[in-house]
């Protein structure tokens, strides 16, 4: 925290800094950290709950947990008195406590934490650390069923992930290919819409509007399917035509320069939204294409 603060002064104030980069008061902190730590595994476990592997990491918990407790009150030396073990049982406890919560650090202290899935990169680290921890405690086990069971165990939560890992992937190739045929299209249509109006296509400038209705169009079964068995998927296979004009980049990624324009200059309100006041030079199943200003082609998605 004390670190944090003087990094945070360099932020630029602005409404995403404002509402997430907050620090409580110093009597709310601890019931702040709480809550984080409540919120974050909340997040977690509901976007793994429809899958097996949260059951795996259940069981990988009690396992590691059940072996600090071994390994502080059942020491081999005779000598260690029990109150000594039972402070080493306390203080294992916290530490393993304070590493299993760690992957959401710094979010620990953060008043409004902005609960993105980058803050969770660090949760299979903590997995990886657990099943360390039980290889290292029963490496020297003379019970060779117990080293078997690790190797199986282990193979079960590698496969898990493994298993997220392909259905994204197969998630963003399957995104790609849908968003391609769209941004050819759009692409075609822009380039014949340039020869019509006597427009070169170096001098072209097009604006997203409207783009909240691409989040309504339906995926493939394929995508569905993954969708539903890993919600945690919808929020890392993002879709590059999205609000904000963040779809204008996927179409640069074709050979275009393609100027994105203010909001203000054309949007209702300095908000997400177009008021056309003309009809659109050209309609299609998911867009129109509306034309302002002489030079500009404003591309509205459909419900």
């Amino acid at each position: 925290m004390i670190l944090y603060i003087p990094i945070k002064n360099l932020y630029k104030l602005d409404e995403y800094t404002l509402k997430n980069s907050q620090l409580p008061e110093f009597e709310q902190i601890f019931q702040i950290i709480i809550n984080n730590i409540l919120s974050s595994w909340n997040i977690t476990k509901t976007h793994l709950a429809s899958s097996a592997i949260i059951w795996l990491l259940y069981l990988l918990g009690i396992l590691v947990l059940l072996l600090v407790i071994f390994n502080c009150l059942f020491e081999k030396d005779n000598n260690i008195l029990f109150k000594d073990k039972l402070i080493s049982l306390v203080l294992g406890i916290i530490l393993l406590f304070i590493l299993v919560t760690s992957f959401i650090f710094p979010s620990y202290i953060l008043l409004n934490p902005p609960w993105h899935t980058r803050i969770f990169l660090g949760f299979t680290a903590i997995i990886s650390f657990a099943c360390f921890f039980m290889v290292k405690i029963l490496a020297d086990s003379k019970i060779k069923i117990l080293q078997y069971f690790l190797i199986f165990y282990y193979s079960l939560i590698t496969l898990s992930f493994m298993n997220i890992s392909l259905s994204l992937g197969n998630v963003i190739h399957q995104q790609n290919l849908y968003e391609d045929r769209i941004a050819m299209s759009i692409l075609r249509d822009v380039e014949d819409l340039s020869i019509k109006y006597s427009l070169p296509l170096d001098n072209i400038k097009i604006s997203f509007a409207n783009t909240e209705n691409c989040f309504t169009l339906k995926a493939n079964n394929l995508v569905a399917k993954s969708l539903e068995k890993y919600p945690i998927i919808s929020s890392i296979a993002y879709q590059y035509l999205s609000p904000d004009n963040f779809g204008i980049t996927k179409l640069k990624t074709f050979g275009l320069n393609i100027e994105s324009l203010p909001k203000e200059d054309f949007f209702l309100d300095h908000k997400d939204y177009y008021q056309p006041n003309k009809a659109p030079i050209l309609q299609r199943q998911l867009y129109n294409i509306y034309f302002n200003n002489n030079d500009v082609f404003i591309i509205t998605f459909n419900e």
